[in-house]
């Protein structure tokens, strides 16, 4: 079920380039309700090369057939370096 759930994403920084914040949209398509969402993203330097990751969980509820969307999540410091990131749902809860 984890690989039906959907995650779309933009993110930017704050504080100087330190924080990473993202706009997330997660689309449940499944009969269940979800929760307590966990999202990890993975960062990586102009030469392609991974150099840091952050995982945080969102703490709220999607209902079955339905979509949200976070505005502003803060995920936490990132490398200066980073300039690309991709972000996956690694793990949920069932509601």
């Amino acid at each position: 079920m984890l690989g039906s759930v959907k995650l779309e994403f933009n993110w930017g920084t704050t504080a100087g380039g330190s924080i990473m914040v993202a706009n997330f949209t997660i689309r449940n398509p499944t009969k269940y309700s979800i929760k307590e969402i966990e999202i990890t993203c993975r960062h990586s330097a102009p030469s392609g090369t991974e150099i840091d990751s952050n995982r945080r969980t969102i703490y709220e509820s999607i209902k079955a057939n339905s979509s949200r969307t976070f505005k502003n999540f803060n995920m936490g410091f990132i490398h200066d370096q980073a300039t690309r990131s991709r972000c996956e749902i690694t793990d949920f809860g069932l509601d």
